[in-house]
C-alpha cells in the first residue's frame, strides 16, 4: 500500500485493520497494532511523505464477498484521531493466496 501525505501536515499511524465482509456484515477482523507498526519502523507520517508498505493479514474464512481496510491516524498538530476506510477495489496490486502463511500474526514491512 502506498501512503501519501499531500496536505503538508504530519500524523501518527495508530492501526491498520482489515475486515472480511459477507453481504456487508463483518465476518472476521485482523489488525496491526500501534506497537507492530512502530516495530516495523513506522511512527509518524511526515509532511509530503510518499512511502510503500507491505502488509500481511491472515484470515480463517474463505467465504466472503468484500474486504475493507481501515487506517487509524492521529493528527500531530491537534491530536485529533481519525479513521480512513480504504475500499479493497482501490488496491491495484493485491495478492490473495489460499496458501497457508508462514507468519502467525499480521506483519508490516517497508519496501
Amino acid at each position: 500500500m502506498r501512503l501519501r501525505e499531500n496536505a503538508g501536515g504530519s500524523a501518527t499511524w495508530q492501526f491498520a485493520r482489515m475486515s472480511i465482509l459477507v453481504n456487508g456484515v463483518e465476518r472476521e477482523r485482523n489488525e496491526l497494532s500501534r506497537d507492530q507498526i512502530l516495530g516495523a519502523g513506522f511512527g509518524s507520517i511526515t509532511p509530503n511523505q510518499n512511502a510503500v508498505v507491505r502488509m500481511l493479514f491472515r484470515f480463517n474464512s474463505m467465504d466472503f464477498n468484500g474486504i475493507t481496510m481501515t487506517l487509524g491516524m492521529a493528527d500531530n498538530k491537534d491530536n485529533r484521531n481519525f479513521t480512513v476506510d480504504v475500499p479493497f477495489a482501490t488496491f491495484s496490486d493485491v495478492l490473495l493466496s489460499n496458501t497457508p502463511a508462514l507468519y502467525a500474526a499480521p506483519r508490516l514491512t517497508r519496501e
